[in-house]
């Protein structure tokens, strides 16, 4: 190699080995964090640093939404007989933090599986909690006449439900305190099976725990 390109290449190398020493990896925040991150809201608000503040009350939002989504799936009923709750995907989270920063449009999102053991069947549970998106299914459970020839009302007291048999299954969309709603759909399990999982009781404890 020509001696002239011999600075070139030594500039390029410190540059590579620089580039490489001052990168580090991003923190990711645990729930320990809570704590600190409202302290530093809190302070970042004192000193009239609003950009900062909502930062970390953003990061602390997220963390919150961690824990009740796990709570949620804690509440879940216990899979049928032959069935089976599948783990939690190791995407689920960032799929939350996709939802939640896009407005905040899709609310806190919560998603879970049942399989059925040796067969086909599912039941598939998504939960968006605090979404603006329900406002459209609240018109429709409030006026009978815009469920369709399809749909069929169903009440849990104070919280209303819409049974819907689809080509492969059923679809249950249960709407809380008329801002959270569930979307069950199932493969496989008839309708005395999807009513006792999700009876009143069970409807009872995620309506407590999602709060008014």
């Amino acid at each position: 190699m020509p001696k002239r390109f011999l600075p070139l290449v030594a500039l390029l190398a410190t540059l590579v080995l620089t580039s490489a020493a001052l990168q580090k990896r991003a923190k990711t925040t645990s729930a320990a964090d809570f704590p600190g991150l409202m302290k530093a809201a809190s302070a970042a608000w004192d000193a009239g640093n609003y950009s900062e503040c909502l930062t970390n009350l953003k990061k602390a939002t997220g963390l919150a939404n961690e824990k009740r989504s796990a709570a949620i799936r804690a509440a879940l009923p216990a899979a049928p007989a032959g069935w089976k709750l599948e783990p939690e995907k190791k995407n689920a989270a960032a799929g939350n933090a996709m939802a939640q920063a896009l407005g905040g449009a899709m609310g806190n999102v919560t998603q879970a599986r049942y399989s059925e053991e040796g067969g086909r069947g599912s039941i598939d549970i998504s939960l968006m909690a605090d979404s603006p998106m329900v406002q459209m299914f609240n018109m429709m459970v409030t006026n009978p006449a815009m469920l369709g020839e399809d749909g069929e009302l169903i009440e849990y007291e104070e919280h209303r439900a819409v049974l819907k048999k689809e080509r492969n299954g059923l679809s249950l969309q249960i709407l809380i305190h008329k801002k959270h709603m569930f979307d069950v759909k199932t493969r496989g399990l008839d309708e005395d099976g999807l009513f006792a999982m999700f009876d009143q009781a069970t409807i009872d404890k995620l309506a407590a725990l999602l709060g008014s």
